[in-house]
């Protein structure tokens, strides 16, 4: 920001007066972000997540069709939550004792996928876990994916079931 000398020069005297930072227009700083923006063009990933996030959605929504826990799938792109219900017709949700995301991210972690998973504001907003892979994800990685969380939502559906939530 421009001032006058008038209301500059006494404040610089005092301690200084600093107008810019370090990374304003840095030519590293630059640099790196041109070679970033170069990167994500040459790999294409704007476009991965379109047609990954097709992929990855696909096998999400088909868990929605094989297990009653899961109520929906939310998200675009590689950025997809699950929501996790009681009942799929009312969108009712799981008994908060029953901690289904604490499940899930258990299970997860046996089934090796760390799986973001939380209720929402005390679970009055319900409860879900995040699947949102890196950008450069391929195929056969969805694949995996799938595989594994497929594996952790039987596991918690089948512990609701035994509870008689289902």
């Amino acid at each position: 920001m421009w001032v006058s000398a008038k209301y500059a020069d006494r404040p610089a005297e005092l301690f200084g007066f600093d107008f810019t930072y370090s990374y304003n227009a840095n030519p590293i700083a630059c640099a790196v972000g041109i070679a970033v923006l170069d990167e994500i063009e040459k790999r294409g990933l704007c476009e991965n997540p379109v047609t990954r996030g097709a992929d990855l959605r696909a096998g999400l929504e088909r868990l929605k069709e094989r297990y009653p826990i899961v109520g929906d799938v939310r998200g675009k792109g590689l950025l997809l939550a699950v929501e996790l219900v009681a009942d799929q017709d009312s969108k009712a949700p799981l008994p908060l004792d029953f901690m289904a995301t604490s499940r899930i991210r258990a299970h997860g972690l046996n089934n090796g996928i760390m799986l973001y998973a939380r209720p929402s504001a005390g679970a009055r907003f319900g409860q879900w876990f995040m699947v949102a892979p890196p950008l450069t994800i391929t195929p056969d990685e969805i694949y995996n994916i799938l595989e594994r969380t497929e594996a952790t939502v039987s596991a918690v559906c089948e512990e609701a079931q035994k509870s008689e939530l289902l």
